[in-house]
């Protein structure tokens, strides 16, 4: 009787263990089943996450084209602004002058210019701060009519051999590239190429100078 009662409480603990060992599955299912559903919600949030990156991505890009073809726009318009204006160089500078007569006395004297063409100079001013060096700072003359500016400019080879000189004024970003340009424009004509630089664009024998490229010589396209 005693060995069947042993038995009985050895079962009854079974059970019970049994019972223990399927809550335990059951709570394990449960886990599982959250665990997905949590792992699922979390695919959901990351796909919407990556969705309004893209979107966020998308409108910068957008922005920084619009902001660059706005910053082109405004450089062009800068360079039609001063189309027709003509920067002179060492031009003497004294106290209390009068830009419009320093550049009158060049176009008259140096590049015997008669007055009789009737060029009209709209505004005439010396670029920048007056320099401790003494050295004379460049002065940016504006033509009435664009066509003067042309006549003038063209002229600029008779003061070859002085120490004076004349060039068309751009903006900044303009004048960085035509510098860029100068030696590529220097070695063409130097080969006997027929060169033509406009504003930030030089162009060789007809066809468009694009730069080095891949370690390579001059490109052109």
């Amino acid at each position: 009787m005693a060995q069947m009662n042993s038995k009985l409480d050895k079962l009854d603990q079974i059970e019970i263990h049994l019972a223990q060992v399927d809550q335990d599955i059951k709570d394990l299912k449960h886990s599982y089943t959250f665990v997905n559903e949590t792992a699922d919600e979390l695919k959901k949030k990351q796909a919407v996450q990556d969705s309004s990156i893209k979107s966020l991505e998308e409108s910068i890009a957008s922005i920084k084209a619009q902001n660059q073809h706005l910053h082109q726009e405004l450089i062009d318009i800068r360079a039609h602004s001063m189309r027709s204006n003509l920067v002179f160089y060492n031009l003497p500078e004294v106290d209390k002058e009068d830009p419009f007569a320093t550049v009158r006395d060049v176009l008259a004297n140096k590049m015997k210019i008669d007055a009789d063409n009737e060029i009209e100079i709209e505004r005439a001013h010396r670029l920048g701060r007056k320099r401790d060096d003494g050295k004379p700072r460049p002065i940016v003359a504006k033509f009435l009519r664009y066509q003067d500016k042309e006549f003038i400019r063209k002229k600029a080879y008779l003061l070859k051999g002085t120490k004076f000189g004349i060039a068309e004024q751009f903006p900044k970003e303009i004048a960085e590239t035509r510098r860029k340009l100068y030696p590529a424009m220097k070695k063409a004509k130097e080969d006997g190429n027929a060169v033509k630089l406009i504003k930030d664009k030089l162009y060789i024998n007809g066809q468009r100078y694009r730069g080095p490229q891949s370690g390579n010589d001059e490109s052109m396209a």
